[in-house]
């Protein structure tokens, strides 16, 4: 006896029609294994789903697709996937993946494939409950060499992304408000590249630990919005570029409390068109972009307002400052200290307001031996209604001992009020030549 399969009607002309079976194969429900959207974020109630999902994906296995339909589905223990292996949502307002207050893991979600072909999420929101998961809670660990996330929400964890393995991609996400401490997206491996996120209220925005080698990571189109200590965090990291990003917040001063960008005994970082901005200028803390005992430093075209100084670079060589506006920063505009081969150039650096009685368009500090600092072209002036005490300060108290040397050519410094250019009393091994003042 011949068994028919029935075959799918397609409504639409110049369509082929094919058995059902093979129509529903190409598309497997996380409800086909017993799943229940009936999750509450607010009071956590609901069904556990974990299993019904770890079922679903060991069942598909490698090179599996599991679609989750709308709805709120709790999950109370973690689950993981396979490499090759795909999680597709509806949408991030119609697919939430959710936790209780009490859970603590490396990763709700956790690729940990062995590598090879890829694991993706996409199209959906990962949220713990209204009050946030535990201390040390991950809520999407991207563990597996070759991992994508794209159109992803997430909120309420210690740490909202964790790229913890190479090659990893992170797009088109958002890491909304973390538990106290938090940070959004935690890098720690490199070849790595994350585009497109914005990062809203976290403690730190993004932060970059790789002690990796030479392998890269690039930040595009970063938001890091209302942060409470540092917009994105590069420590022990070699190979960096940030375009594009931003440190912005319309709260309060007490944002971004220890800096915008930090950088920290790194090297080869790469910084540009970053914008920082407050709505309240600062008083304390140490930048817009902060640099510590880091070399092969590259800042250029970026716009920084309010913070307490807009570039602050200390102990460090090989630095270049060129292009940036900062404008209205409490104490400095562009401070180096302690730092050999370096070039300011074609910066604008003025006042508008501060508060501060020593503060200054561009302040060098050349008071080590055997350093150059090459300070050319800026423009540093006091505006209509601020106040700014030197448009260069340079510190230079080292070359006097003629074991370094100091070039300020071609700047404009108008209308500062103490000194448009001053050298400390020092004019030996420094050339002050073709300035307007």
């Amino acid at each position: 006896m011949t068994t028919l399969i029935p075959k799918f009607e397609q409504p639409y002309s110049n369509t082929v029609n094919r058995p059902i079976n093979l129509k529903f194969q190409e598309s497997v429900s996380v409800l086909d294994f017993g799943a229940v959207a009936d999750g509450n974020t607010t009071t956590g109630a609901g069904t556990d789903n974990s299993p019904f999902f770890q079922a679903a994906i060991n069942a598909l296995g490698a090179g599996g697709c599991l679609y989750i339909p709308p709805g709120i589905y709790q999950l109370h223990s973690q689950v993981t996937v396979p490499s090759n292996f795909q999680i597709v949502g509806s949408g991030i307002y119609s697919t939430t993946l959710t936790c209780p207050n009490a859970f603590n893991s490396d990763g709700l979600i956790k690729f940990n494939g062995a590598g090879g072909p890829p694991t993706e999420i996409i199209n959906l929101n990962i949220s713990a409950q209204l009050n946030g998961a535990g201390a040390s809670s991950i809520g999407l660990n991207m563990a597996a060499n070759g991992s994508f996330a794209s159109n992803i929400w997430v909120g309420g964890f210690k740490t909202g992304v964790k790229l913890s393995s190479s090659s990893s991609f992170f797009y088109n996400s958002v890491c909304d408000i973390g538990v106290a401490g938090g940070t959004g997206i935690n890098i720690t491996s490199g070849s790595t590249i994350v585009s497109n996120v914005q990062v809203y209220a976290n403690y730190v925005g993004v932060s970059i630990y790789a002690p990796f080698g030479d392998a890269p990571v690039t930040l595009n189109n970063v938001q890091t919005v209302q942060c409470g200590y540092i917009g994105i965090s590069i420590d022990t990291a070699n190979n960096v570029q940030v375009n594009n990003c931003s440190a912005c917040s319309a709260v309060s001063s007490a944002n971004f409390g220890y800096g915008g960008i930090v950088i920290a005994n790194s090297s080869n970082v790469d910084i540009s068109n970053f914008v920082g901005k407050l709505t309240t200028q600062q008083t304390t803390g140490n930048g817009g972009i902060y640099s510590i005992n880091s070399t092969s430093i590259n800042i250029s075209n970026s716009q920084i307002t309010n913070y307490y100084d807009g570039i602050n670079i200390n102990n460090g060589g090989d630095i270049t400052i060129n292009g940036n506006n900062c404008s209205n920063n409490y104490h400095y505009g562009i401070s180096v200290s302690a730092c050999d081969r370096t070039i300011v150039s074609n910066n604008n650096c003025n006042a508008d307001g501060s508060a501060s009685t020593t503060d200054a368009g561009i302040y060098s500090n050349n008071s080590l031996g055997y350093q150059t600092h090459n300070i050319v072209g800026n423009i540093c002036s006091q505006t209509g209604g601020g106040v700014q005490e030197y448009g260069i300060y340079a510190n230079v108290t080292n070359n006097g001992a003629s074991t370094g040397f100091t070039n300020i050519v071609g700047n404009i410094c108008k209308y500062n009020s103490t000194a448009n250019i001053s050298t400390n009393g020092v004019t030996g091994n420094i050339t002050s030549t073709g300035n307007v003042t």
